[in-house]
């Protein structure tokens, strides 16, 4: 009997958002294929970043946030999310993708 595994992919058409120290950045979760918004992110950045995700576009990010390191990558459920947010200790390019299946 084998092990089922359930996989995701990437669906494409993820965002990268240049994150400043001075104030945080924001846009809305990018949509899978599908044309719809997405459920799973895979996030990276390229500096130590924050990240806060949120329901309409005032969402802002600050340092008692999600931390991200750098190059770690996180994938979160943001069900229910519209929005994120990011800010950086020092200047960054965060990427968020959204992922399928599972």
């Amino acid at each position: 009997m084998g092990i089922d595994f359930d996989s995701i992919v990437y669906a494409g058409g993820g965002k990268t958002i240049a994150a400043t120290t001075t104030a945080s950045s924001g846009t809305t979760v990018p949509q899978t294929a599908a044309g719809k918004n997405a459920k799973h992110v895979r996030v990276t950045s390229s500096a130590e970043a924050y990240i806060a995700l949120g329901t309409t576009s005032s969402v802002a990010a600050t340092t008692t946030d999600l931390m991200l390191n750098v190059s770690d990558a996180v994938i979160l459920n943001i069900t229910g999310f519209s929005h994120f947010s990011v800010m950086a200790q020092s200047a960054a390019r965060v990427n968020i993708a959204p992922l399928e299946g599972g």
